[in-house]
């Protein structure tokens, strides 16, 4: 079975989401502080990860061709997006750096997003799954 070739967007596309976690524990580091004051360290390490690991999954899977994680992907980073700007005042009073990495990776995952669902991209995912199906 051959699969089609995977255009460059989906390429760049995934680059963002990685990263969009690289920039998380820089902004850890910078904004250790304000996490300790949140309650028990353990309870925000456990989202972290958890939230790393799923993005992780997802853009593998993002990248191996399934479309249901490009979906996923594109929800949670939604729903995520619009705290993540609410915060940023409160981030920029704490730390400018602390702000760039929160812009950044929000930047990094709309055009991660943009990139996923341009009709060069939609048409790879059909095309995955038609390849599969045959």
């Amino acid at each position: 079975m051959d699969l089609p070739e995977k255009p460059k967007y989906i390429k760049h596309a995934v680059i963002l989401i990685a990263f969009s976690l690289f920039v998380g524990p820089f902004k850890i580091a910078l904004d250790y502080d304000f996490l300790l004051s949140l309650g028990p360290i353990q309870n925000t390490v456990i989202t972290i990860a958890f939230t790393f690991g799923i993005t992780l999954f997802l853009a593998y899977k993002i990248w191996v061709g399934r479309n249901w994680a490009r979906i996923t992907f594109a929800i949670m980073a939604i729903i995520g997006l619009y705290p993540a700007i609410l915060l940023m005042p409160a981030e920029a009073e704490r730390s400018i750096m602390v702000l760039i990495g929160s812009a950044l990776q929000a930047l990094s995952q709309v055009a991660s997003l943009i990139l996923m669902f341009l009709p060069v991209s939609n048409g790879w995912f059909t095309s995955i799954k038609a390849a599969k199906n045959a």
